[in-house]
Formats: structure tokens, C-alpha cells, sequence
């Protein structure tokens, strides 16, 4: 096994201490680094948001309206909870009677 003489790593605890700085150092120098803009840090302020997670039954043409609903939008993205939410937000800013007649044609 000509030519795999001198391989072995030796001693170098400056360069050791050099190297585990660096790495320990690394992940603060990227946050300096990166700048965050303010639409990102919207974004992730409303999905640090925190919700419940409910399980109810639709049948089939409900659940199907709600995803024509979600489409409708051609320049953003809504998805199907937003699409419940909405409605249960605009259900309850109905006057009483409203809602009440509303509710009646559900049953």
C-alpha cells in the first residue's frame, strides 16, 4: 500500500478551536445576514395564530360548494376553512330575524 503514508490526522488543537468557533458562531452570522422584508413578517405573524381543530359532518354538495366557493378568487388562495370561517362571520353579523329565517330554510 505504496503512497497512503502520512494520512493520519495529527495533532492541531489551534486549528480545532479555530473550526468549533466558526460552526458555533455560523447560525449568527446568517441571522445578521438575512433581512426578513415586512410582507414575509405578516405572513408569518397570521400563521402564528392559534386554532382549534374541530371534526363536524357535511354531506357531499356542501362540502362541494365549499370548494367552488374556495376557487372563485383568481388572484389570491383560500382554502376551506377560511371559506367556513367567513360564512360564520357573516352569519353572525346578521340581525337576529335574518339569521333566525336563515337558519329555518337550513333545517
Amino acid at each position: 500500500m505504496a503512497g497512503l503514508k502520512g494520512l493520519k490526522k495529527g495533532d492541531r488543537p489551534d486549528l480545532e478551536t479555530k473550526a468549533e468557533s466558526f460552526i458555533s458562531g455560523a447560525k449568527e452570522r446568517v441571522d445578521a445576514l438575512s433581512v426578513i422584508p415586512t410582507e414575509i413578517q405578516a405572513e408569518t405573524k397570521e400563521r402564528s395564530r392559534v386554532f382549534e381543530r374541530y371534526t363536524f359532518s357535511l354531506n357531499p354538495t356542501v362540502s362541494a360548494t365549499i370548494d367552488a366557493i374556495s376557487l372563485v378568487p383568481r388572484d389570491f388562495k383560500v382554502n376551506r376553512s377560511e371559506v367556513v370561517r367567513v360564512a360564520i362571520e357573516y352569519l353572525g353579523n346578521l340581525p337576529e330575524s335574518q339569521l333566525i329565517e336563515v337558519l329555518q330554510k337550513a333545517k
